[in-house]
């Protein structure tokens, strides 16, 4: 009889976390505020795609409808990543696609958006968690939007390339992220979006991206409104290559990521479940 409570109490244990957490906005950790669901795949990427008939695999399960993955999110930070991250983004990778280029401004709204689905995504994993935080600096609000990247620009590189066309058979392009989410780093991402392959991470690492991708480092400081001088090359002739090649580097990109990142939170006594290499030093 004693198991029998037991296991009802963890059980509602568990149910009363997962209520509490979906009060609490996944980017600014508040409670109280006007709550939203916020589209994990951004809409406006799921049209560009064109993913309306195979879907998307959400969290290892079976494919799903890509706008009904969703997280817990305060109107306030769903409004302002909307206009001040999503409402550029929706602008860029179509610019790659067309052969416009980009410029230093563009490849930085490249690396904030990344880091923002790395974010959503080491949230989504500890969800239920009452005592989770994105970091012991900041929240992902900050962290994506507010954190200045001046001090250390240039140490992230944004590596891009485009793939000449969709897959035999395939009516949906690709979209999805081809790097898992680290245990201690926070910086290195990648994936491939209809066309376009990307992954952003540190410098020090630039060697291990593979030849097909253009490079580009971040300068000191950002100049606004300066002309595209980032041009990936159709280096993959179809999306299939693309995402193989990307996942293949993503592993050793990753790994080397991870290891730092670890060491950097070892050096600095970061005494958390779960250390978080953020902006590195």
């Amino acid at each position: 009889m004693s198991n029998r409570k037991e296991r009802r109490a963890e059980k509602a244990k568990a149910r009363f976390r997962i209520r509490a957490a979906r009060l609490r906005c996944v980017a600014c950790e508040r409670t109280g505020q006007p709550m939203t669901r916020e589209h994990f795949w951004p809409l406006w990427l799921i049209d560009f795609a064109e993913v309306h008939d195979d879907g998307v695999r959400w969290v290892n399960g079976p494919n799903m409808n890509p706008r009904t993955a969703t997280l817990p999110m305060c109107l306030d930070c769903n409004n302002r990543l909307g206009s001040e991250l999503e409402e550029p983004m929706s602008r860029v990778l179509p610019a790659l696609e067309a052969g416009e280029g980009i410029n230093d401004g563009q490849a930085e709204t490249i690396l904030r958006w990344l880091w923002k689905f790395e974010g959503l995504s080491w949230a989504f994993a500890y969800l239920d968690e009452p005592d989770w935080h994105y970091s012991p600096r900041w929240t992902l609000i900050q962290r994506v939007l507010e954190a200045p990247l001046e001090p250390i620009r240039n140490q992230f590189t944004i590596a891009a390339a485009l793939a000449n066309q969709n897959d035999e058979g395939f009516s949906d392009w690709p979209m999805g992220l081809d790097s898992p989410v680290g245990n201690y780093d926070a910086v290195f991402m990648s994936g491939v979006f209809r066309r376009t392959a990307v992954m952003v991470g540190l410098s020090r690492f630039a060697n291990l991206i593979p030849p097909s991708f253009t490079q580009h480092t971040l300068l000191a400081q950002p100049t606004a409104d300066s002309a595209p001088t980032i041009f990936p090359p159709t280096s993959f002739p179809s999306c299939k290559h693309a995402i193989d090649v990307t996942i293949g580097a993503s592993v050793h990109l990753k790994r080397a990521h991870e290891d730092y990142a670890a060491e950097t939170s070892r050096n600095q006594m970061f005494h958390i479940a779960k250390p978080r290499l953020i902006i590195p030093n």
